[in-house]
């Protein structure tokens, strides 16, 4: 942090992108699951040291808001800072957009009713029914950053753009039946494939648009499994595929030196301007979805440990999951619909 930038620089996460096997390196998640995950990027601390995302009745932890985080960081170094986002956990009352001058979220986007209605009357025997919204937000979102992007001109910036695609592959009614995963799990993994395609074809939309001259790093929140062990989904286990993401970068020098990466120290990495210190031969990982007391240690190789959890705070800032918010949750599938 003793120098400024002298390029851009623009983090994205996509939720549950999974690296195609095998991988040489292993870039690996604090979480399983986002808002967990997301609090350790957006910090550089894992789960067991800032404490958000681990359930509560009725809602989740929250992480102490006098804690930094990377916008609030890189603007303190003169940095503007915007970010484009879409799950329903990231939004500005979780103190998400702590230290951006512009923060975007889809969730508070609205379906255009009355120009749907007119399609279905006058336009859709020619041209079909036209996409709905949590279709769309992945180019819609690209669309917003570019533009910020434009008007940003020679300042410098730090962009994150939040992607969804990967993580709506169950959103087309055909595949919501859960015995799919006995039936028929190639459909469902042929239904990832394609809507990780769609991720990443926007996301090499947004860096194309973005020019190459700027420092890019593409990561993931969290993975997913997809059959192995049995398992289907995120958030539930302290294993490979729901922690092994991917990561890129572009424009920051040498990289890190070893196969195992902690994601977690991204947000100290980019402060610096330089990658080389992700490399760790022991991650600590934690913040499972229903169970406040998982940690544990993956160590480089492929083998896990258990961790004791942190004493829990005598009055944790909580994240009450109710009204719109659960409804968002419905519609991605994190809770159960009414």
């Amino acid at each position: 942090g003793q120098h400024l930038h002298d390029r851009d620089v623009f983090v994205s996460a996509a939720g549950g992108l999974r690296l195609p096997e095998p991988a040489a390196d292993l870039a690996i998640a604090a979480a399983p699951w986002t808002l967990p995950a997301m609090d350790s990027l957006m910090l550089g601390e894992p789960v067991r040291r800032h404490g958000g995302g681990l359930p509560l009745d009725g809602g989740f932890t929250r992480p102490s808001p006098t804690t930094p985080v990377l916008a609030e960081r890189l603007s303190g170094l003169g940095m503007r800072a915007a970010a484009f986002v879409s799950n329903p956990h990231l939004r500005a009352s979780f103190g998400f957009d702590r230290g951006f001058q512009r923060f975007d979220h889809s969730d508070a986007w609205e379906e255009p009713h009355a120009a749907w209605a007119l399609w279905g009357l006058v336009g859709w025997r020619a041209l079909g029914w036209p996409p709905r919204l949590w279709a769309r937000r992945d180019p819609l979102l690209v669309n917003a950053a570019l533009r910020w992007w434009a008007e940003a001109g020679d300042a410098q910036r730090f962009l994150w753009v939040h992607l969804m695609s990967p993580h709506e592959y169950r959103r087309d009614p055909a595949l919501s039946n859960p015995a799919l995963e006995k039936e028929d799990p190639e459909r469902l993994r042929r239904a990832y494939a394609e809507a990780s395609a769609r991720g990443w074809a926007e996301a090499t939309r947004l860096i194309e648009g973005l020019g190459p001259q700027t420092r890019i790093v593409l990561v993931a929140d969290h993975g997913e499994s997809l059959g192995e062990e049995g398992r289907w989904g995120h958030g539930s286990a302290l294993i490979d595929p729901q922690l092994h993401v991917p990561l890129a970068a572009r424009g920051f020098g040498e990289g890190p030196s070893g196969g195992q990466v902690a994601v977690a120290a991204l947000a100290d990495a980019l402060v610096r301007g330089a990658l080389g210190s992700l490399s760790a031969e022991v991650v600590e990982v934690g913040g499972l979805r229903r169970d406040a007391s998982g940690f544990g240690l993956r160590i480089a190789g492929g083998s896990y440990s258990a961790r004791p959890p942190p004493a829990p705070a005598a009055d944790p800032a909580e994240m009450a999951v109710q009204g719109e918010l659960l409804e968002a949750l419905h519609a991605i599938g994190y809770v159960p619909g009414p």
